[in-house]
């Protein structure tokens, strides 16, 4: 436990909670899953205990219906709410209500229909027509009143409560567990008992959203006046690529039973269906662990600092890698043992056989599970769900045929078992790191690290599990229980050990060992030509590697303490908290670290409480000329870009450039910041006074002798000190600045 708590020890105090009730949550059901399963099995038999698979699948494909509302409605009224618009969270909330009350009529029609015709749909043996038909119906009942109390979870999640909503949770496991042994426990036993459980747990976690909703969200209710079409149009054009991801998941994994029901029968569906309890419990372990996490992910993209935004994302990661490798190692070592014990008079052998092969994308999945939750939280869907839809078909027709070439059912059961894992593992290498890193604005290493992260845990984990098998006896429950401890024990400290700086990659030789660099840190931003322009990476000759970071958007994993970091140019100082602190923060990891050419740039009614310690600092150089603070001045770098196509003898008249996020009323040859770095110099050539609310555009201006007109400058500090130098001089001065920093880099070789 130790282990787990030092791991944590940087999330915060409520995240923590949060994953620790999600492990509760999972464990409890873990618990009832495996006392349950093998009663229910030896009572019923595998072909029974396969028809909850397979009506689980139908009501999967019924559910669809609700998917396009209610998959993103908990992120719209959330994102609203903390963004303050009170009124538009309350509209979505009253109108996702009224949605599912009328879609939930529809739902009962269609569910009675299924169900008085479902031994035309899937193979019944006539015993257990009733029976099945029976569960159909309370699975459906269920399926209803989850619907209409889905909107009452908002409460806990945007309150960042999940540890209530994981409570509630288990709450409802061991109601499922009491009556499972209520049921089970007196007279004849029925397939659909455990209908009868699943519907009491569905009862009990609908009220208990009700009650958390009322005490943690009084302010949101059910107010028929709010509802509105328009909301319910943006819930579902915002879900449509939800709904098409939904379709393409009960392409991939929701009709493997059905598909097994038809083809080999129903004895070997339900041997599918036992099959499939373990990586389903461990998707589900996966999936609220990530949950912890959504509701920090939410609000810091609301408030769009992403730096933020990265870091919690970065930490998800590095929790989820932690586990990610048992599951797998626990299967290869133990896995046959365990079915042995769990499951007797099953073939132990089979099963495992076909749980290693659903469950082995798991090891590439489940580190970068987090990256589900980015796209929904950005609002891009629409190519995860393309690139889905696809992979998703290509399962399915992998498993059709697979049941048509092979003649062996063994064949045909171990397609219909692997196709989803086999296309998942090419999924996890490829789409998802790739346009996640895109979309997160994140480096791909951050997501291809814990991947390779995994396989070797999984390595290590395989091999504690060999030396446990060896010491203890496995095929009695005792030396089975020790020796899975002694596995645990081992794979918990390998993986904090493993994982115990931030990058896994440093405990790579390619990392580790990698030479000395240069980092240049600024703000990189396309559309500011000011920005990309103020770096000393373009203009000057560098004797190590360099590499350029996005002050938005920084990975420190990178930083190395001798490395060479040089901080500028731009308005880096004072214009965030998180900038000042992410300054100090390289201060702090490395020993040469020089400022070139920032700026002070504090913007109107901010408050910045992060005060940068300049003293770190070997080289501190400021673009702003007289500044109290009495640092060195030295003229943005970005005067190496003028060349000399753009110094003219004189201009004539006036020149508009506006900057980007705040465009002026235009005047003559107007033209916006963000058309470049060219198509400035171009208008301070032909103009001898240039108008502007642009510093670049003002300094660039300046530079080349014309008159500069500030207009709406007040928002910013930085125009304060503007300077008043030269081309040429500035020139002068940056060039031995840089002489200046490479006696600095080999001094300090």
């Amino acid at each position: 436990m130790q282990i787990v708590s030092r791991l944590f020890h940087r999330l915060q105090s409520r995240t923590v909670i949060n994953i620790t009730a999600a492990i509760l949550a999972f464990g409890i059901g873990i618990l009832i899953r495996f006392i349950s399963t093998p009663y229910i099995v030896s009572r019923l038999g595998t072909e029974a205990y396969g028809f909850v698979g397979v009506s689980a699948n139908i009501i999967g494909i019924i559910s669809l219906l609700t998917v396009a509302v209610n998959s993103l409605a908990n992120r719209y009224i959330a994102v609203e709410y903390q963004s303050g618009r009170i009124d538009a969270a309350k509209s979505y909330y009253s109108s996702l209500i009224v949605s599912n009350v009328a879609l939930s009529v529809v739902l009962l029609f269609l569910c009675v229909a299924i169900s008085l015709n479902l031994e035309k749909i899937i193979n019944i043996s006539g015993g257990m027509i009733n029976e099945v038909k029976i569960l159909f119906a309370i699975l459906s009942a269920n399926m209803i009143v989850l619907l209409l109390s889905s909107a009452w979870s908002v409460g806990a999640f945007l309150r960042n409560r999940l540890d209530v909503i994981n409570g509630i949770q288990v709450l409802g496991n061991i109601v499922q567990g009491i009556a499972l042994i209520l049921l089970f426990g007196f007279g004849l036993a029925h397939i659909w008992y455990v209908g009868v459980a699943i519907f009491a747990m569905g009862v009990v976690v609908s009220l208990g959203n009700y009650i958390a909703m009322r005490s943690l969200l009084p302010e949101l209710r059910l107010e028929w006046c709010l509802f509105s079409v328009k909301s319910v149009l943006n819930l579902s054009k915002a879900g449509a690529w939800n709904l098409v991801s939904k379709i393409s998941d009960i392409f991939g994994q929701g009709l493997d039973l059905l598909i097994a029901n038809v083809y080999l029968g129903a004895t070997l569906a339900g041997v599918l269906a036992i099959s499939k309890n373990v990586p389903f419990l461990v998707l589900g372990f996966f999936t609220a662990l990530v949950s912890a996490f959504v509701p920090m992910l939410i609000k810091r993209y609301a408030e769009k600092s992403h730096s933020q935004f990265m870091l919690i994302m970065s930490r998800a990661i590095k929790v989820c890698c932690f586990f990610a490798a048992l599951p797998m190692a626990f299967l290869i070592v133990f896995g046959e043992d365990f079915y042995s014990l769990w499951l007797q008079g099953q073939d132990s052998q089979l099963l495992n056989i076909l749980t290693m092969v659903g469950a082995v994308n798991l090891i590439f999945a489940m580190p970068i599970e987090i990256i589900w939750s980015v796209f929904t939280i950005t609002n891009k869907l629409k190519w995860p769900t393309l690139f889905m839809l696809g992979n998703s078909i290509l399962v399915f027709a992998t498993m059709l045929l697979g049941c048509y070439i092979f003649e062996d059912a063994f064949y045909k059961l171990l397609v219909v078992a692997g196709a989803r894992a086999g296309w998942g593992v090419i999924r996890s290498l490829t789409f998802l790191p790739l346009y996640g890193a895109n979309v997160a604005h994140m480096p791909r290493s951050i997501f291809y690290n814990p991947i390779v992260g995994c396989v070797i845990l999984l390595i290590l984990n395989v091999s504690f599990g060999i030396a446990a098998k060896s010491i203890f006896e496995v095929q009695l429950w005792s030396g089975f229980v020790f020796a899975v401890l002694f596995f645990v024990s081992c794979s918990f400290i390998s993986g904090y050990v493993f994982m115990r700086r931030n990058s896994i990659l440093k405990l790579l030789p390619i990392m580790r060992f990698r030479k000395r660099m240069i980092h240049f840190v600024h703000r990189v931003d396309k559309m500011n030509p000011g920005d990309m322009a103020s770096c000393p990476i373009r203009y000057f000759h560098w004797p190590l590697s360099c590499k350029e970071h996005d002050i938005e958007n920084m990975d420190m994993r990178w930083i190395r303490e001798n490395d060479v970091v040089i901080i500028g140019g731009g308005g880096l100082i004072n214009c965030k908290d998180e900038w000042n602190r992410l300054i100090n923060d390289i201060l702090a990891k490395c020993k040469c670290v020089v400022a070139w050419g920032v700026g002070f740039n504090q913007h109107v009614n901010s408050t910045i409480t992060a005060t940068i310690d300049y003293n770190r600092f070997s080289i501190l150089s400021i673009r702003d000329m007289d500044h109290p603070s009495g640092f060195e001045w030295l003229p943005c770098v970005s005067c190496m870009a003028i060349s000399e196509e753009f110094i003219s003898s004189e201009g004539k008249g006036i020149g508009v450039v506006s900057h980007c996020d705040n465009i002026m009323q235009r005047e003559g040859e107007s033209i916006v910041s963000s058309d470049g770095f060219n198509a400035i110099m171009r208008l301070i050539a032909r103009h001898s006074v240039i108008k502007t609310n642009s510093y670049h555009a003002a300094y660039w201006a300046e530079l080349l002798g014309r008159d500069v007109l500030l207009e709406g400058v007040d928002y910013s500090e930085k125009f304060k000190w503007m300077s008043e130098i030269r081309l040429d001089s500035a020139k002068s001065m940056n060039k031995a600045f840089y002489e200046r920093v490479m006696r600095l880099v080999g001094n300090d070789t």
